[in-house]
C-alpha cells in the first residue's frame, strides 16, 4: 500500500494484531488464487518496512505481539509448501539492564564503514539540519554512550528500551532473519531507547534456500531502507568473495524512500516496496519476456478487493539502459586505457545527473543530438561532442546514429505517455499490466573487435 492511498490513515491506526489478522487473510487469499493460476510456481508475499505497527503513533511491537506473529506466519507456510514470506520488517522493543548497553556498543564498530560514508558525505552539507540526517549511526550511537556515562550507584538495575528493526523470511517450518544495520530515526523522541544494530549472522542480507517447488538452491538479497544507499548487499558478496553467486532477486524494503543507486543494485530482478511508491519489479539487466522467471502482483490492503492485480509490467529503465550500452562499450575497450577512462567519466557523469533528470529535458537533449547529427550529415561541420558520442558507440554509419536517436525519442515518446517520469521505479502510480507487448526496438551498438 501506499501512503497516497485512501485507505492507509485507516489501516496505520489499526493495532498490531488487527494488522496481522488482516495480512493473514489476505495471504490466504492470494494462496487459494495462486494455487489455480500459478500451481506449479514458488509464491513469495512480502511487504514494506514497518508494514506492521501497533496503531499509527508506534512504530515497534511488544516481544508477545512478535511471538503471536511468528507463530502465525510459519502456521501458513507449513500450510502452504509452496509459500514463502518475506515479512517486511517488523520492529520489536524489549526492556533491558542499562549496563547490556556496553554489548550493544560493540555492535556497531562492525558497522563503522557505513558511519564513515555517513561522515564524508555530511561533510559536503552545509546545513547543519541535513547534516544530523546525514549522520544516523553516530546519531544512534552517541545516544547509548550517553545513557552509559550516567552516574548511578543502581545504574546495574536501570532500565532501558532497546530497539531492533527486523525482516523475518519463513519458509516451510524455517524462520530466517535480517537486522538493520543502517538506522535512520529508529528511536524517535523516546526517552531512555536505543537501537541496536544487526550483529552476527544476523546481519547478513543473503538468504540462501530452497525453492519450495523443485528444490533447487535459491539465492535472495534484502536491503532494509538505507542499507541500499550504502550497498550493504553487494558490500556482503565482495566481502565473501561470492559477487559472481548474485541473487535472483534484490528486495529493497523501506518506508519513504524514492530514489535508487543502481551501483548497489545485485541479482536478476530487483523489488522495490515502500510507502511512498507503488510496488516495481525492475529489471537491472534486461530479460526477454519469454525468459523471466520471476512475475509480480499486487495486492492492496487498502482496497476491500482480495483478488490479486497482475502481472505488474517489470520495468528496464531508459537510464539503466543507456548506462548498460556504455558498459559494454567499456568492455570492448579494456585494453585502450584512453578510451575507456573517458567512457568511465562519461557513465559516471550520466549516472550522476540521471538522479535529477526529466523524460522532458531528456528528450530535449536528444532532440540537441538530433539537430547535430542532421547538421554534420547534411553540412559535414565538425562537431566535438557529437564525434565523441559516435566513435564511443562505433556505429557503422552517421545515418544509423541518427537512426538511433530517433528510435530513442520515439521509446522515450511511447514511456512518458504512461508515466510523468522515466524513472518510473519511484512512481507513485501503480504499474501497468503485463500486455506481452515485444519491447520497443533499442539498438545495439556494434563491437569494434567483430
Amino acid at each position: 500500500m501506499n501512503r497516497a492511498d485512501g485507505g492507509f490513515d485507516s489501516f496505520n491506526q489499526l493495532s498490531a494484531t488487527d494488522k496481522i489478522a488482516l495480512i493473514k487473510q489476505r495471504i490466504i487469499s492470494a494462496c487459494e488464487e495462486l494455487a489455480t493460476k500459478a500451481p506449479d510456481s514458488m509464491w513469495i508475499v512480502t511487504w514494506r518496512e514497518y508494514g506492521i505497527t501497533d496503531g499509527a503513533d508506534s512504530r515497534s511491537v511488544s516481544s508477545r505481539v512478535k511471538i503471536s506473529f511468528k507463530e502465525e506466519m510459519i502456521a501458513l507456510t507449513k500450510h502452504y509448501p509452496q509459500l514463502a514470506i518475506l515479512a517486511g520488517t517488523i520492529s520489536t522493543a524489549k526492556q533491558t539492564k542499562l549496563i547490556q548497553l556496553k554489548t550493544i556498543l560493540e555492535y556497531y564498530q562492525a558497522h563503522r564503514w557505513i558511519e564513515e560514508l555517513e561522515k564524508s558525505s555530511s561533510q559536503k552539507t552545509k546545513i547543519d539540519e541535513l547534516k544530523k540526517t546525514e549522520q544516523q549511526i553516530a546519531l544512534h550511537r552517541k545516544q547509548i554512550e550517553d545513557l552509559l556515562t550516567i552516574e548511578s550507584s543502581e545504574s546495574k538495575t536501570n532500565v532501558v528500551t532497546v530497539i531492533r528493526n527486523t525482516c523475518y523470511l519463513f519458509i516451510g517450518d524455517k524462520i530466517l532473519r535480517h537486522d538493520k544495520s543502517a538506522p535512520i530515526d529508529e528511536t524517535g523522541i523516546l526517552a531512555n531507547t536505543v537501537f541496536q544494530p544487526a550483529k552476527g549472522k544476523n546481519a547478513s542480507p543473503i538468504f540462501d534456500i530452497q525453492h519450495t517447488v523443485t528444490g533447487q538452491p535459491l539465492r535472495l538479497g534484502v536491503e532494509i531502507c538505507r542499507e541500499s544507499d550504502f550497498g550493504v548487499l553487494r558490500k556482503w558478496l565482495l566481502e565473501k568473495e561470492d559477487s559472481a553467486n548474485t541473487p535472483l532477486i534484490h528486495f529493497i524494503i523501506s518506508d519513504g524512500i524514492n530514489w535508487l543507486d543502481w551501483s548497489n543494485v545485485c541479482g536478476t530482478y530487483c523489488f522495490r516496496i515502500d510507502s511512498l511508491i507503488k510496488p516495481r519489479a525492475i529489471l537491472p539487466t534486461f530479460v526477454p519476456e519469454d525468459k523471466r522467471e520471476v512475475i509480480l502482483y499486487q495486492n492492496n490492503l487498502c482496497q476491500k478487493i482480495e483478488s490479486l492485480t497482475g502481472p505488474l509490467q517489470a520495468l528496464y529503465p531508459f537510464e539503466k539502459r543507456v548506462l548498460d550500452h556504455v558498459n559494454l562499450a567499456i568492455s570492448w575497450h579494456s585494453n585502450d586505457h584512453l578510451k575507456r577512462k573517458i567512457l568511465e567519466f562519461y557513465r559516471d557523469a550520466f549516472a550522476e545527473a540521471a538522479k535529477s533528470v526529466t523524460v522532458n529535458n531528456m528528450y530535449q537533449s536528444l532532440q540537441d543530438f538530433r539537430n547535430q547529427t542532421e547538421i554534420y550529415l547534411t553540412q559535414k561541420k565538425t562537431i566535438t561532442l557529437f564525434n565523441m558520442f559516435y566513435s564511443f558507440f562505433k556505429f557503422t554509419s552517421l545515418a544509423d546514429m541518427a537512426q538511433w536517436f530517433s528510435d530513442l525519442e520515439k521509446m522515450l515518446d511511447e514511456e512518458s505517455e504512461k508515466f510523468m517520469n522515466w524513472k518510473d521505479y519511484a512512481s507513485r502510480e501503480d504499474a501497468p499490466l503485463d500486455q506481452k507487448t515485444a519491447l520497443l526496438y533499442y539498438p545495439i551498438p556494434r563491437d569494434p573487435h567483430k
